[in-house]
């Protein structure tokens, strides 16, 4: 046990921030439900506390080096949060400190320019995509219900050749997994998959609430629909090889 706590002092502890638990977002499966839209906002002010906060709560676990923060919501990359976001990365640079942010993609490209400016003290981003434009615009729209698709992927388009990390997450349930291949080709098509800091990783859509989502695979039914799919699609899908994933 002493040596596991000596191998884990040794690795820097990861900490979510919800920036906000606001959201524009209409997503079909949101668990977080009405939160999204009475929430407040971390404000500049609040920077430098949090930050205290993290460094009292690692000088009492012990750690030795500096920790990791992911800035999540709701949605924390808004026109709303760029000031408190770019006075954390400030801050916490001075501190060693690294930083990610897990965003639903639609403004990312405001951020590029902030984010890039961190260098390797920024270590990426993780956006959802649903798959090709058709599918992912009926599951992932504002929410007046417009389609978010497009000025996503421009977001991810600058992203990556700004040079940051990009992972881009698929929610999978019975209605989207057979688009898999469709999406793939677009990734192609866009130029991502040839980028270093590309990776694309299928996750299942959970029913948190017990709201009986209709599509919801049991995870052996969803590698097993997977692996059937990956067998006659294995080039289409060589985004999510386990070796880049």
């Amino acid at each position: 046990r002493r040596r596991v706590e000596e191998i884990r002092r040794q690795k820097p502890s990861l900490h979510s921030l919800a920036v906000t638990h606001s959201c524009f977002f209409g997503c079909v499966y949101c668990f977080e439900r009405d939160t999204t839209s009475h929430a407040t906002f971390l404000s500049v002010q609040d920077a430098r506390p949090f930050l205290d906060a993290l460094a009292a709560f690692e000088a009492r676990i012990g750690a030795v080096v500096p920790p990791y923060v992911a800035l999540y919501g709701g949605e924390p990359l808004q026109p709303r949060t760029h000031d408190v976001l770019e006075e954390l990365l400030r801050l916490g640079a001075e501190r060693g400190i690294s930083f990610s942010a897990v965003t639903n993609g639609f403004f990312l490209e405001q951020f590029v320019d902030l984010f890039a400016a961190q260098g390797p003290g920024f270590k990426g981003v993780q956006v959802v995509l649903d798959g090709p434009p058709a599918v992912h615009d009926r599951r992932r729209m504002l929410k007046g219900g417009a389609g978010t698709f497009e000025q996503i992927s421009a977001g991810i388009t600058h992203a990556l050749d700004a040079g940051l990390s990009v992972r881009v997450r698929v929610n999978l349930d019975r209605e989207n997994l057979d688009s898999l291949p469709e999406l793939c080709e677009t990734f192609d098509a866009r130029g991502w998959t040839a980028n270093a800091g590309f990776r694309a990783v299928g996750a299942p859509v959970e029913d948190h609430l017990c709201d009986g989502l209709p599509h919801v695979f049991a995870e052996d039914e969803l590698i097993g629909a997977y692996l059937g799919l990956e067998a006659e699609h294995a080039q289409a899908l060589s985004a999510f090889d386990s070796e880049k994933v």
